[in-house]
């Protein structure tokens, strides 16, 4: 079916001409139908590089998705597309596996780490703009724990807030992702459902014009499903750590409560073990 515009054309399908708008672009742009058929490129052996491009498109758009999901206490922070960033990142690792054909290429954090390590949540407002100080972290992985020692932060020399809000606080996040490895026929995602957690760490609110005191920070992953126990959990090899921290500002809410501002703050994959 096709649309007129106001401008006196029209998208839709036409005979045999396709016409539709671009995002960015006032413009109708038209195109003629044709091309394989679905079953022809899920089939034929001339299309055996697309599928295998697909699939691996498919694997690095897996990936980003849950790596994103996993960062989902700093969603209202981001100001940028994570997934498209993400996939790109993780199409990085795949290049980088030479030991598989193409379309079983597999994502390894556990060879690739330092690909993922300082790695902005932000682009604006990077994070080690707003707080000017090398937060470093140490892992333990037979212990199964993150350790960050962050000093004392004073507003104006550690701290520059660039938005007008009169709350901050720190999250961090611990958390383990797995390798993405192909098995012969599909993409297989490492212990998905067996992956130890850790609570997100939540500071207290302060003014911005507070210093912030010095605070030794000591996280620990815990069995899934066992909320209770710290008994030191088992990592695999395909198991890598990751420590994300943030910066969220806030406003004053009812009842004399403080609520975070949405879209003022920034965050950043500190640290990758």
């Amino acid at each position: 079916m096709a649309i007129l515009s106001g401008n006196g054309g029209f998208t839709g399908s036409l005979a045999n001409l396709s016409a539709f708008r671009v995002k960015g672009s006032d413009k109708i742009i038209l195109r003629t139908k044709g091309g394989a058929t679905k079953k022809q490129i899920k089939q034929h052996p001339n299309f055996e590089r697309v599928r295998s491009n697909n699939a691996e498109f498919g694997s690095c758009s897996k990936m980003a998705s849950l790596l994103r999901r996993e960062l989902h206490p700093f969603v209202n922070l981001v100001d940028h597309n994570l997934n498209a960033a993400f996939s790109a990142l993780h199409k990085t690792m795949q290049l980088r596996d030479t030991e598989h054909p193409p379309g079983q290429r597999c994502i390894l954090y556990s060879q690739h780490r330092y690909l993922l390590a300082n790695f902005a949540l932000n682009r604006r407002y990077g994070f080690d703009s707003v707080l000017r100080y090398p937060l470093q972290a140490n892992f333990n992985r037979e212990l199964g724990t993150a350790r960050m020692e962050i000093p004392a932060l004073q507003p104006g020399i550690h701290l520059q807030f660039p938005w007008q809000q009169p709350y901050y606080r720190l999250i961090v996040h611990f958390f383990v992702m797995c390798d993405l490895t192909h098995d012969g026929r599909d993409y297989t995602y490492h212990n998905a459902t067996q992956k130890p957690y850790c609570p997100l760490y939540v500071s207290g609110w302060l003014p911005v014009t507070a210093t912030r005191p010095d605070e030794d920070l000591l996280l620990t992953l815990r069995e899934s499903g066992r909320s209770e126990t710290l008994t030191p959990v088992i990592l695999e090899d395909t198991h890598s750590l990751f420590l994300a921290v943030g910066i969220q500002m806030g406003k004053p809410g009812p009842d004399e409560t403080i609520l975070e501002t949405k879209y003022c703050g920034t965050g950043k994959i500190l640290a990758v073990g």
